[in-house]
Protein backbone atom coordinates (compact mmCIF):
# COMPACT_ATOMS: atom_id res chain seq x y z
CA UNK A 1 0.00 0.00 0.00
CA UNK A 2 1.33 3.43 -0.95
CA UNK A 3 0.30 6.51 1.00
CA UNK A 4 1.23 10.12 1.81
CA UNK A 5 2.15 10.80 -1.82
CA UNK A 6 0.40 12.06 -4.92
CA UNK A 7 -0.59 10.71 -8.33
CA UNK A 8 0.91 12.56 -11.28
CA UNK A 9 0.07 12.07 -14.95
CA UNK A 10 3.17 11.73 -17.11
CA UNK A 11 3.54 13.10 -20.63
CA UNK A 12 2.91 9.62 -22.08
CA UNK A 13 -0.45 9.38 -20.25
CA UNK A 14 0.75 6.97 -17.58
CA UNK A 15 0.06 7.71 -13.95
CA UNK A 16 2.90 7.55 -11.45
CA UNK A 17 2.81 7.74 -7.66
CA UNK A 18 5.37 10.24 -6.35
CA UNK A 19 6.90 11.03 -2.96
CA UNK A 20 4.93 8.40 -1.08
CA UNK A 21 5.58 5.96 1.70
CA UNK A 22 4.67 2.31 1.42
CA UNK A 23 3.93 -0.72 3.53
CA UNK A 24 2.52 -4.19 2.97
CA UNK A 25 0.03 -6.31 4.87
CA UNK A 26 -2.01 -9.44 4.32
CA UNK A 27 -5.72 -9.37 3.54
CA UNK A 28 -7.74 -12.58 3.50
CA UNK A 29 -9.09 -13.51 0.10
CA UNK A 30 -12.68 -13.53 1.39
CA UNK A 31 -12.44 -10.25 3.32
CA UNK A 32 -15.29 -7.80 3.00
CA UNK A 33 -14.61 -4.21 1.96
CA UNK A 34 -15.37 -3.15 5.56
CA UNK A 35 -12.78 -5.62 6.91
CA UNK A 36 -10.26 -4.42 4.34
CA UNK A 37 -10.74 -0.75 5.19
CA UNK A 38 -10.62 -1.49 8.92
CA UNK A 39 -7.24 -3.14 8.34
CA UNK A 40 -6.00 -0.12 6.37
CA UNK A 41 -6.94 2.20 9.25
CA UNK A 42 -5.21 -0.15 11.69
CA UNK A 43 -2.00 -0.40 9.65
CA UNK A 44 -1.81 3.37 9.11
CA UNK A 45 -2.76 4.02 12.74
CA UNK A 46 -5.42 6.57 11.80
CA UNK A 47 -8.97 7.13 13.05
CA UNK A 48 -11.76 6.15 10.65
CA UNK A 49 -13.82 9.06 12.01
CA UNK A 50 -11.21 11.53 10.74
CA UNK A 51 -10.31 9.93 7.41
CA UNK A 52 -12.01 8.29 4.47
CA UNK A 53 -10.65 5.82 1.93
CA UNK A 54 -10.97 6.16 -1.82
CA UNK A 55 -10.00 3.26 -4.07
CA UNK A 56 -9.22 4.04 -7.71
CA UNK A 57 -8.33 1.74 -10.57
CA UNK A 58 -5.65 2.77 -13.03
CA UNK A 59 -5.21 0.53 -16.05
CA UNK A 60 -3.28 1.59 -19.13
CA UNK A 61 -1.76 -1.09 -21.33
CA UNK A 62 1.22 0.97 -22.54
CA UNK A 63 2.41 1.79 -19.00
CA UNK A 64 5.11 -0.17 -17.23
CA UNK A 65 2.87 -0.84 -14.25
CA UNK A 66 -0.88 -1.06 -13.77
CA UNK A 67 -1.93 -0.39 -10.19
CA UNK A 68 -4.94 -0.04 -7.95
CA UNK A 69 -4.19 3.12 -5.97
CA UNK A 70 -5.64 3.70 -2.54
CA UNK A 71 -6.06 7.24 -1.29
CA UNK A 72 -6.59 8.00 2.38
CA UNK A 73 -7.32 11.55 3.28
CA UNK A 74 -9.35 13.96 5.33
CA UNK A 75 -11.69 15.26 2.62
CA UNK A 76 -13.93 18.19 3.43
CA UNK A 77 -17.13 16.16 3.81
CA UNK A 78 -19.21 15.52 6.87
CA UNK A 79 -18.78 12.23 8.71
CA UNK A 80 -22.29 11.16 7.74
CA UNK A 81 -21.61 11.79 4.04
CA UNK A 82 -18.55 9.52 4.14
CA UNK A 83 -20.46 6.45 5.25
Amino acid sequence: MCFDGSWETLENGCVEYKNGKNTAFFVKKDSTFHEFTARVFEVLEIDSNDYDIEVKTVLKSNCHLCVVPLSVGPWPTSASAKR
